[in-house]
């Protein structure tokens, strides 16, 4: 009997050594770990109720009263030894100005007997009056090559005014006459019977004359008339 219970301890004593690490193989491991959970909502704003804060309340107390202020100022002079400097104009550079001059002649001379000629006379005989004159002439006598026709010309003109001035009334009378003389010479390509019948020269005659008067005390501020006469070589 003792034998037979030494033996089933011997066999109790391996078995519980042989199942012990099997156990402790087959126990679960630690499954516990760290996890990030996103949490979304949507936003909603909210505007909570606002009221303008009055800057003078009303009190409801009838028995207090705002007291007047009354400040009092005591002046008392101060000695000052400052003294301002005495200022000076800044002196302003005047432009130059132009020359202008009463009277001009322009001479010229050109090819094929060209001359040119234009003065612009003036004068002032007192205070308040004032005469004046221009004449011009530019003419050529042509003598172009190839050509059928005459190809002179001239350009003439004379102008003349006498102008009075005074402190209510200014007023101005003129005169001008001009002689213009062409031939119309490009015409190379028609036959000469043609040629020979036809005149190419035309001339013209203007006179003129004018007047203007200007008011400063009259309802009647200005006014003026001006005739002019004109003529042709055919009439």
């Amino acid at each position: 009997m003792r034998k037979l219970k030494h033996m089933k301890r011997l066999v109790l004593y391996i078995s519980i050594v042989l199942v012990a690490p099997f156990v402790w193989a087959q126990q679960p491991k630690d499954t516990l770990h760290t996890e990030i959970v996103n949490v979304v909502k949507p936003y909603k704003p909210t505007i909570s109720d606002a009221f303008k804060i009055k800057d003078n309340p009303e009190v409801e107390n009838p028995g207090v009263s705002k007291m007047p202020i009354q400040y009092s100022i005591q002046s008392a002079p101060v000695a000052s030894t400052f003294t301002p400097s005495k200022g000076k104009a800044k002196k302003v550079s005047k432009a130059k100005r132009e020359h202008l001059f009463d009277n001009f002649v322009s001479v010229g001379f050109g090819n094929y007997t060209t001359p040119l000629v234009e003065a612009y006379l003036r004068n002032f005989p007192d205070r308040y009056s004032e005469f004046g004159a221009f004449v011009k002439h530019h003419s050529s006598q042509g003598s172009l090559k190839d050509v059928y026709y005459n190809t002179s010309f001239y350009n003439s003109g004379l102008d003349v005014y006498y102008k009075q001035t005074s402190r209510d009334v200014d007023w101005k009378i003129s005169f001008d006459v001009n002689h213009l003389l062409y031939h119309w010479y490009g015409t190379t390509e028609l036959p000469h019977t043609f040629l020979d019948n036809f005149n190419p020269k035309q001339s013209y005659l203007s006179i003129g004359t004018g007047g203007k008067v200007t008011l400063y005390d009259s309802f009647l501020k200005e006014a003026e008339a001006n005739l002019y006469y004109l003529s042709d070589y055919y009439k």
